[in-house]
Order: structure tokens, then C-alpha cells, then sequence
């Protein structure tokens, strides 16, 4: 059985490896060669605000995760509290039972009304954590899949041409007389 340390670093590494999965697809599905071509047809400007989306999005689901990640391991710490799995009673009229991932409570004596509440302390505690372990995860999915969008935007915008300047009057003149010029010229010949 493995301790709580390296269950952490197991469902950490799932995490990560999960969000990759879910990115990857989106990134090879085109080759790449789909995504250079949007970059082209977007304004540097249009790029920035993608990129600031993103950037808010990552950020906000970092939150998020750490909030989820401190819920869990406060509910980890009440159920290590309340202690050890009580045993069912030696009549089975209080005993705990497998619900889905949960626990449940199940008794047919209600004079056992001691070893239900110890029952029922333990399966609340073991449910929390199970749903703070479950969100924490998902937390951690969420962002991974955030952070994969935010590095696309960001490398997006940063690959994408800058404007170019509008040319001042200075420059606008220059070219029109070059215009007429080479006009001129073109008239000479003829």
C-alpha cells in the first residue's frame, strides 16, 4: 500500500501527464501547418488579446488548484484525525459499506447508536476527502489544459510579424515624386 507522500506524487504525475494528453491532440491534429496559417490571417493586436485571455485564464486556474489543492489535503488531515476505519459491529448490525467510490453507513440495530456515530464520523470524513481528492484533480487538469493554451497564444503572438508603421507624409512625398519621375522618364522614351 502505498503511503500518502507517493499517492501525491502518483495523482501529480497523472495530472501532468493527463494534461498533456488533453493538449496534444489539439497540437498534432493539424500539424502544425493549420495553426501557422491562422497566425498569418490574425492582427498582432488580435494575437495580444488571445494571449491576455489566456494569461488570465492560466492564472485563474491556478487559483483555482491551489484552492483545491490546500481543500484536499484539509481533508485528508480530518479523516487521518478521526483515525483508523472503525470495524463493523460483530453482528453486522453496524457496518460500513462501498457506494460508488463513497461510503455509506448501514445498521439494522438503533441501539447501536455509539458505534453508528463513530460509523458515520468516519464515512463523512472519508467522503470529503475523496470529493476534495477528486476536485483537486480535475483543478490540476484544468489548469494543465489552461497552460497549454496560454503557451500556444503566447508563442502565437510572438511568432506573428509586427505591424508595419504607416508611412509619414515626409515618406508619402517622396514616393509620389518618384512616381512622377519615373513617369517623366517613361514619357521621354516613348
Amino acid at each position: 500500500m502505498m503511503n500518502k507522500k507517493a499517492i501525491a506524487a502518483f495523482a501529480a504525475g497523472a495530472t501532468l501527464l493527463a494534461g498533456f494528453a488533453m493538449a496534444t491532440p489539439a497540437f498534432a491534429a493539424d500539424g502544425g501547418a493549420n495553426t501557422q496559417s491562422q497566425e498569418v490571417k490574425k492582427s498582432k493586436a488580435d494575437l495580444k488579446k488571445e494571449l491576455d485571455t489566456a494569461r488570465t485564464a492560466y492564472e485563474a486556474d491556478t487559483k483555482a488548484a491551489t484552492d483545491a489543492d490546500a481543500k484536499a489535503t484539509a481533508a485528508a488531515e480530518a479523516l487521518a484525525k478521526v483515525g483508523a476505519k472503525p470495524a463493523d459491529a460483530a453482528d453486522q448490525s453496524v457496518k460500513i459499506e462501498e457506494d460508488n467510490g463513497h461510503l455509506k453507513v448501514t445498521t439494522t440495530d438503533a441501539a447501536k447508536v455509539k458505534e453508528k456515530g463513530a460509523a458515520e464520523k468516519y464515512v463523512n470524513a472519508y467522503n470529503a476527502n475523496v470529493d476534495a481528492q477528486a476536485a483537486k484533480t480535475a483543478a490540476e487538469q484544468d489548469k494543465n489544459v489552461k497552460a497549454a493554451t496560454y503557451l500556444a497564444a503566447e508563442q502565437a503572438y510572438s511568432k506573428a510579424p509586427e505591424p508595419k508603421a504607416a508611412p509619414s507624409d515626409d515618406q508619402k512625398k517622396a514616393k509620389a515624386v518618384e512616381a512622377v519621375k519615373t513617369a517623366k522618364l517613361h514619357l521621354d522614351d516613348a
